[in-house]
């Protein structure tokens, strides 16, 4: 049973076409202080912007999120 009142009215997906521009971004506008020590760390966005890609992108799986809504 669909519940109207909890699905959003409208939805934003933000999707770079390109996981180095995601990473770059990182670079140019964190400083290493900022970094160190935090989440946000180049390994780290490489294995959450894979887990995105795997969870959003699979073609066997649940559709995507941005095709759910």
């Amino acid at each position: 049973m669909k519940r109207a009142e909890i699905f959003p009215g409208s939805v934003i997906v933000l999707d770079a076409r390109e996981d180095e521009q995601l990473l770059q971004r990182i670079r140019d506008n964190l400083a290493e202080g900022h970094v160190f020590g935090t989440h946000n760390t180049a390994a780290d966005m490489q294995r959450r912007i894979k887990a995105y890609r795997l969870a959003n992108n699979s073609k066997v799986a649940e559709p995507a999120l941005k095709l759910f809504f």
